[in-house]
């Protein structure tokens, strides 16, 4: 899988908190946080929608991604 860099701001509480937590389940910030992300409800079902999707919608950053 082609890994993309995003950069993100998160409080500092936050920031913390994830640090916390990732190092608890032996992971880094971003495999803990891709791992939570993917559990999300909203994120799996678009995640199954664009996988089952016949011609897939591109991502273009701004725009709307309907599936």
């Amino acid at each position: 899988m082609t890994k993309i860099k995003r950069t993100i701001t998160l409080s500092s509480e936050l920031d913390n908190i994830i640090a916390m937590l990732a190092t608890g389940a032996n992971q880094n910030t971003s495999e803990f946080i891709e791992y939570r992300l993917r559990e999300d409800e909203q994120i799996k079902k678009m995640v199954q929608k664009i996988r089952n999707a016949k011609d897939p919608p591109e991502y273009k950053i701004g725009k709307k991604l309907t599936a």
